[in-house]
């Protein structure tokens, strides 16, 4: 179980259940829970990889990454899992994906460029732009309760200790860092030895320089 979300209303928590770092086309489904527990229900039932499921903020859709069509690209669907619709196409890679507190952007990592990047994508599919590139694996965005803050992964300043000093633990993506929406004020949040991935922002979380 991997890539969940956390819904208010209806209040549900989603999450991808299947293997992890497989292909487009191996089986993996979308499938949520109540919080006080309870039977799961699947939401997806295709054929594709389907994970990393984001709630929109009104709860009542929600973006994830399918390889339904041959390809991980981005999708929409309404939080009962109906109304499906492709917001991203091509042959890449475009996953992790993120629905902004503010309902205008969805953040997600995507290797179209070659290495991953984080991107920027309005869920009416316009508006794509890169916010985060340069090299070194960035990926795992997640918005900031404001939604002014993107906190992510990334290998760009490259590894706090070489692998043959810790073999058991390899270090994939990175550090911590966090970025303005307008690609402003870049921080870095970490600066160890060990694995920094899947952060997440919550909602008691100060601002930086607070």
């Amino acid at each position: 179980m991997f890539g969940m979300s956390w819904s208010k209303a209806p209040e549900r928590i989603a999450f991808s259940h299947g293997a992890v770092f497989a292909g487009s086309g191996v089986s993996v489904n979308i499938m949520t829970v109540p919080p006080h527990g309870g039977d799961a229900t699947a939401l997806t039932a295709d054929a594709g990889n389907n994970g990393f499921p984001s709630y929109s903020p009104d709860g009542k859709q929600m973006v994830f990454r399918s390889g339904r069509d041959g390809a991980k690209n981005l999708y929409i669907m309404d939080h009962d899992g109906r109304n499906i619709r492709r917001l991203t196409q091509g042959d890449w890679t475009d996953t992790m994906c993120d629905w902004a507190p503010s309902g205008e952007w969805i953040a997600f990592a995507s290797d179209r460029d070659g290495n991953f990047d984080i991107w920027l994508l309005r869920p009416d599919g316009t508006g794509l732009r890169k916010l985060i590139g340069g090299g070194g694996r960035n990926t795992h965005p997640s918005f900031s309760p404001d939604g002014e803050w993107i906190v992510f992964a990334s290998q760009r300043a490259g590894f706090s200790a070489e692998t043959v000093s810790r073999p058991s633990q390899p270090q994939p993506y990175g550090d911590l860092f966090i970025v303005r929406l307008d690609g402003s004020g870049l921080l870095r949040l970490t600066h160890n030895a060990a694995e920094e991935g899947t952060p997440g922002w919550g909602a008691a979380s100060p601002r930086p320089g607070d």
